[in-house]
C-alpha cells in the first residue's frame, strides 16, 4: 500500500527515524519526510496524536497506512484501526509460567539464559506471582512473555493487565490463538522481536460486577467471555437483560455468553454465535439452548453497558470467567458488564491475518 502526501510524493516502508529539536525525520528508502515541531503533537510517553500531523504528512490516521510507523522519543507508533507498531527497546522481559508446569519452567530458564547473552534483563514469575513479582529488579517490564497455552495466557493477562505492557505467548498448549510463538522456532521469532519489534493488536476486555441486594459482592475482568449458566441440575435459568438503552429481553435458557471479539472463537462460536474480528470494539451476546424464544445472538457496540438479573424462579446459577473462575449467583443478583478501561496489548511477531489464522486452526473446512 502507498501513502500519499500533499506534495504528490508517495512513501512506503517507513523504517528509520530521528528525533531532535527540529522535529521528526522519517526515512523511506532514499526519501526523507520531515515533520517540524509545530506540526508534531505529542501525548503521554511520546505517542503521536492525529491533531496536526494528519493534515501535514498524511501518516497518522491515514486509511491506507498499513504496516509503516512513525517514531518519537523511543516509541514507535501508528494508529490505524487500533493497530500499533511496537519498536521500543526491549531490555526488561518478564517470563510468566504456571507453577505446576515443569516443562514451561525449564524452557523459561533456557530462554532467560539466551536473552541474557543479548544484554536483556529477564526474570521468571510463576503463578500466582505475588512473591515473584515483589522480587523483580524493575518495577515494570518492557514485555511479558507467557509460556503455556491459551489458558495460561488468560490467567496471566487478568493478573498483570494493569501493567499496560505488551504480552507475547509461547504456545505450549493445543490451540494457540493468543500464544503464537512456536516452541520449536522461538529463537528465530524472539530474535525478530528484539531486533525490530512487531505489531500491537489491541483487544478490548470486559469488566464485571456482581450486586446482591444493592451491594457490590464481587468484581473482575474477562479476556474471552463471561458465562451465566445453570447449576448442577439440568434446569433452565431465567434472565432479565437490560442495556444502557433500556430493556432488552427476558429469556429462559441453559445460559448466556457475554463475550469479547477475542472470545468469539471460543465458547461463543461453539454455541452458535458469530466469529468477530478480534480487533473490533464490540460486545457479543449468545444464548445457550434458549427455551421457547427466538432470541438470536447479538453484536452490540462496546460503548454499551449491560445488566443481567437472575430471575426469582431460578434455583441455582453460576458465573464463569474465561472458563477458569466460578462464582455462585442467587435469585435477584445483578451482573453488570461493561468494557474495561484498559485494553490487552498482544505483540504480533508475525501478522498472518485473522482469516488465515481461522483457516489454519481448521475453522474453515472445505469439502
Amino acid at each position: 500500500m502507498l501513502n500519499s502526501y500533499p506534495d504528490g510524493n508517495y512513501f512506503t516502508n517507513l523504517k528509520q527515524y530521528t528525533h531532535a529539536g527540529q522535529g521528526v525525520a522519517v526515512k523511506s528508502g532514499s526519501l526523507l519526510l520531515k515533520i517540524p515541531p509545530d506540526n508534531l503533537s505529542l501525548k503521554h510517553f511520546g505517542i503521536l496524536s492525529t491533531t496536526h500531523t494528519l493534515s501535514y504528512a498524511g501518516v497518522i490516521g491515514s486509511p491506507v497506512f498499513h504496516r509503516d510507523s512513525l517514531f518519537c522519543r523511543g516509541i514507535d507508533v501508528y494508529n490505524s484501526n487500533q493497530a500499533e507498531f511496537y519498536n521500543m527497546s526491549i531490555k526488561k522481559i518478564l517470563l510468566a509460567t504456571r507453577m505446576e508446569s515443569r516443562g514451561a519452567r525449564n524452557m523459561a530458564q533456557e530462554i532467560m539464559a539466551w536473552m541474557e547473552k543479548r544484554d536483556c534483563s529477564a526474570c521468571m514469575a510463576s503463578f500466582p506471582y505475588e512473591k515473584d513479582m515483589e522480587d523483580l529488579p524493575w518495577t515494570t517490564p518492557d514485555l511479558i512473555l507467557v509460556l503455556g497455552g491459551d489458558g495460561t495466557m488468560l490467567s496471566v493477562v487478568r493478573t498483570l493487565l494493569d501493567l499496560q505492557v505488551p504480552f507475547l505467548g509461547v504456545n505450549l498448549g493445543k490451540v494457540g490463538f493468543l500464544a503464537e510463538v512456536s516452541p520449536l522456532t522461538w529463537k528465530e521469532q524472539l530474535s525478530m522481536v528484539l531486533e525490530s519489534g512487531g505489531r500491537i493488536s489491541h483487544r478490548m476486555m470486559l469488566e464485571y460486577s456482581i450486586f446482591r441486594k444493592g451491594r457490590k459482592k464481587d468484581t473482575g475482568v474477562a479476556v474471552n467471555e463471561l458465562v451465566v449458566s445453570r447449576g448442577e441440575l439440568a434446569r433452565i435459568i431465567s434472565l432479565d437483560l437490560e442495556s444502557s438503552q433500556g430493556d432488552l429481553e427476558s429469556i429462559r435458557a441453559d445460559g448466556l455468553i457475554v463475550s469479547t471479539p477475542t472470545g468469539s472463537t471460543a465458547y461463543c462460536i461453539s454455541a452458535g454465535g458469530p466469529l468477530v474480528h478480534p480487533e473490533m470494539q464490540a460486545i457479543i451476546l449468545t444464548p445457550v439452548c434458549v427455551f421457547l424464544h427466538d432470541f438470536k445472538p447479538m453484536v452490540m457496540p462496546a460503548s454499551e453497558s449491560l445488566l443481567l438479573r437472575i430471575g426469582n424462579s431460578t434455583q441455582e446459577a453460576y458465573l464463569t470467567v474465561d472458563g477458569q473462575t466460578g462464582l455462585v449467583l442467587k435469585p435477584g443478583d445483578e451482573l453488570r458488564v461493561k468494557r474495561y478501561h484498559v485494553d490487552l496489548q498482544l505483540l504480533m511477531c508475525r501478522d498472518e491475518g485473522f482469516i488465515n489464522k481461522l483457516r489454519y486452526k481448521k475453522f474453515f473446512i472445505r469439502g
